[in-house]
């Protein structure tokens, strides 16, 4: 089964037999990084999830990091996930104390759905490379409740997202993904969370 978040941010009990397959993690608090579109910035909402997840356990997180922009994505040209976690690297001393890499999104890559699994293979590398005892967390909650052309292309490329984070190794938050086509929880652009969708992510990102 998919590991949660929730679970992650205890202390990690290892029998001796499990200890080479995990990373080693310096402390209890968690050092997170939180990578992300829109839905982080908080567009369409007097807040945002990551606000909300700081209020509500930040006795339970030590250092997290923001690198979120409008229109990102894993393959979008131009507007990479990848480059959002490069600009944060110079500000982060201890890289070996990172013990999460959370994503979110999935909107935005509709625009180049056949290119998702390489580009989120570079990430995943990359991370890898730079972070080596963080977990990499992915949770594809992009939506529209437009019935369109578009709703279905960002069908789609969470779709993809879902089967390439599975096969690249990130804990896939796969029951996050329908949180959105529930219409009251989004702006009246029909695509970014409100404030209760803001409130709601923060707390199936906690649990999922």
């Amino acid at each position: 089964s998919v590991d949660t978040l929730e679970q992650s941010l205890e202390p990690d009990i290892i029998e001796n037999d499990q200890q080479e397959s995990e990373p080693n993690q310096p402390d209890e608090k968690r050092n997170i990084i939180f990578i992300g579109d829109s839905y982080q910035v908080g567009l369409q909402a007097d807040t945002n999830f990551l606000n909300e997840l700081k209020n509500e356990h930040e006795e339970e997180f030590g250092q997290i990091y923001d690198s979120s922009k409008s229109v990102h994505g894993f393959s979008r040209e131009g507007l990479q996930f990848i480059t959002l976690i490069q600009n944060i690297e110079d500000s982060i001393e201890d890289k070996n104390a990172i013990t999460d890499i959370v994503v979110t999104g999935g909107y935005n890559d509709w625009a180049n759905i056949d290119g998702v699994y390489t580009e989120m293979e570079k990430f995943v590398q990359y991370s890898h490379a730079m972070y080596p005892n963080a977990k990499l967390w992915l949770a594809p909650v992009g939506w529209t409740k437009t019935t369109s052309t578009r709703k279905e292309l960002v069908a789609q490329s969470i779709g993809a997202w879902k089967t390439s984070g599975n096969s690249l190794g990130f804990h896939v938050m796969s029951t996050i993904q329908e949180l959105f086509h529930n219409p009251y929880l989004l702006g009246k652009d029909t695509v970014h969370p409100n404030n209760d969708g803001q409130k709601e992510l923060a707390r199936c990102l906690y649990e999922s």
